[in-house]
């Protein structure tokens, strides 16, 4: 996987693939086996970059350019905001606006196109869900979603220790993944990336189960 500059956001593809033919696809095929070998890629899902400029196309389209994909591990899966995991859980694959630490195999700064609004307006938004704070909604906001300043520099612009920060951030996932779990997921239509060409040899990909 190439190094990705932290200090740029790339438009990421992310996307669950039901079965691969090795003959139509030799290439993503042999990523997929290679992947079911090392347990930190065992999710099931592949993840694609493209220019920011991107992502105004359809996941189908991007899949369709040239460029590489490769397995997503637990640890990049699990960096990825409670509302884009729960659109890939919903529809099977997820455009996003991120930078993508290769080293720690973490996104940075990860949200939905489009998402960018008025940062006051985006405060007001996550204190209408229960029990966050503005408090804990500005931090959110500034370290994670929009990636203003680290955790580290943040703490010291708002004299509290790291934990504080950590436990804002965790209380605001916390209700976003409460309140995407309320809606009623079965009005949306799946969509499944099946990137086989023929039913000969097909080779599964893994669950995106975790112990």
């Amino acid at each position: 996987m190439p190094r990705t500059d932290p200090s740029n956001r790339s438009c990421v593809t992310l996307y669950e693939v039901t079965e691969v033919n090795a003959a139509a696809n030799p290439d993503l095929a042999e990523q997929l086996a290679e992947s079911r070998a090392q347990p930190s890629s065992q999710t099931g899902i592949m993840m694609k970059f493209s220019p920011v400029e991107y992502a105004n196309l359809s996941a189908f389209d991007i899949l369709d350019t040239d460029g590489s994909s490769y397995p997503v591990p637990p640890s990049a899966l699990d960096s990825l905001p409670p509302q884009v995991r729960a659109e890939l859980r919903e529809t099977g694959s997820v455009q996003i606006i991120a930078m993508y630490d290769s080293e720690a195999g973490e996104f940075e700064s990860a949200h939905l196109p489009g998402d960018e609004k008025p940062f006051a307006k985006r405060v007001a938004e996550l204190m209408e869900l229960p029990d966050v704070s503005l408090v804990q909604a500005v931090d959110y906001v500034t370290v994670e979603e929009r990636g203003t300043y680290s955790r580290s520099n943040w703490k010291a612009i708002r004299e509290v220790s790291r934990g504080g920060i950590n436990a804002s951030i965790r209380a605001v996932e916390n209700a976003v993944e409460d309140e995407s779990l309320n809606v009623d997921s079965s009005s949306g239509d799946r969509v499944q990336v099946d990137q086989s060409e023929s039913m000969d040899s097909p080779i599964p990909a893994e669950s995106s189960d975790q112990d």
